[in-house]
């Protein structure tokens, strides 16, 4: 059986930590080679020289023409791009500040946005390729304190969707995924935070259980792969029934 990535090249943002380092080791066992934006580098021993890492900052929007010739000669022009960086802000509506609300838009929706400006440069992108944009169910549903967080992510569910009408006659497949909760260090940290009663009830709330970074790592490699050429422009929620209670 063919390997589908083999020594291709996926550019991913936000792989230092999370779902975009899981993605990372993910793929680098498929034997891709794997460009990460981040501020931080992930903490991978990279034996293969397969990963190549370039610190950034994705909210220095006047460096991005800059940033993507620097990565498109790293490994040549790009397969697959994923935008898995993210800011998971939890504020009620009350005490949220332009501050915060510029800080999640920026990094959640403007960034794909303008990396994806890129997509239609054949030195930078390769065509035809596959873009997978990581979005949330709370883009989907709503949830309390996730207002700003909610509404960056919608965005990006939108934005896909006219994104991938764009680009169709180009054979560029725009897709996106909203995964609800999953075992990670960050429901870890939220579930010391809250009483076991609240960390009953997002359990509870999710009929299937909570995910794993391995059902967000397979989900994205069928929508990159050509398992899925006939789908674009569209929003798999992944959340274990959280979003049709």
């Amino acid at each position: 059986m063919t390997n589908e990535f083999n020594n291709k090249v996926i550019l991913v943002t936000g792989g230092s930590s999370g779902v975009g380092l899981n993605l990372i080791n993910f793929f680098l066992k498929q034997n891709a080679k794997i460009i990460n934006v981040s501020r931080r580098k992930p903490p991978i021993t990279n034996k293969k020289k397969k990963l190549r890492s370039v610190s950034f900052d994705l909210g220095d929007f006047k460096k991005y023409d800059n940033l993507l010739k620097k990565v498109s000669k790293i490994f040549g022009p790009i397969d697959y791009f994923v935008h898995a960086a993210g800011i998971h802000l939890i504020k009620p509506v009350r005490i949220i500040n332009e501050k915060d609300i510029d800080k999640a838009i920026n990094v959640n929706l403007k960034s794909p946005i303008l990396i994806s400006k890129y997509l239609l440069n054949n030195e930078i992108f390769k065509c035809p390729s596959s873009v997978v944009l990581i979005s949330s169910v709370v883009g989907v549903v709503g949830s309390a304190g996730h207002s700003i967080y909610s509404a960056s992510k919608a965005g990006l569910i939108g934005f896909t969707k006219s994104l991938s009408i764009e680009l169709s006659r180009y054979k560029i497949r725009v897709n996106c995924i909203s995964p609800g909760v999953i075992k990670s260090l960050l429901f870890a940290n939220y579930s010391q935070q809250v009483t076991s009663e609240v960390n009953k009830k997002v359990i509870e709330s999710h009929p299937l259980g909570i995910g794993t970074f391995d059902d967000i790592n397979k989900t994205v490699k069928f929508l990159l792969s050509d398992d899925s050429k006939w789908i674009t422009g569209h929003n798999l929620i992944i959340d274990g029934g959280y979003s049709v209670q």
